[in-house]
């Protein structure tokens, strides 16, 4: 899908540059970042609160409107954008190991406070 995404993109550009701005996911976002950095079109990853407080007191949340947001942003705050760069290899296993861990860590805790409750009722 992403690779679909690109193709139109670079259709709709006409040979011109490609800026893609979307918001920063964590985890989720790092397949986009790593196609667009494979494919050498800059992007700028921009955190969620950033667009939301940029557009002041706005009401609805749905992929649509955070969409209109995004874009709202773009082309208000345009000036401020800079390209987004991919972590090192190394620094990307960091992060995933350590995202892993504080999975395995909450994963844990839900089981003692099971086994708690478990103790509690029996």
């Amino acid at each position: 899908m992403i690779k679909r995404l690109i193709k139109h993109l670079k259709k709709e550009a006409n040979g011109g540059n490609i800026w893609v701005c979307c918001e920063h996911t964590g985890n989720y976002g790092l397949l986009l970042a790593s196609v667009l950095s494979n494919c050498n079109i800059k992007y700028s990853m921009v955190s969620s609160l950033e667009i939301i407080r940029s557009l002041g007191l706005v009401r609805g949340k749905n992929d649509i409107i955070d969409a209109k947001r995004i874009s709202m942003y773009i082309t208000i705050h345009n000036y401020k954008l800079t390209p987004t760069t991919m972590p090192s290899d190394e620094l990307m296993k960091i992060k995933t190991l350590l995202t892993i861990r504080r999975q395995y860590v909450k994963i844990r805790t839900q089981f003692k406070n099971a086994v708690k409750s478990l103790k509690i009722t029996a």
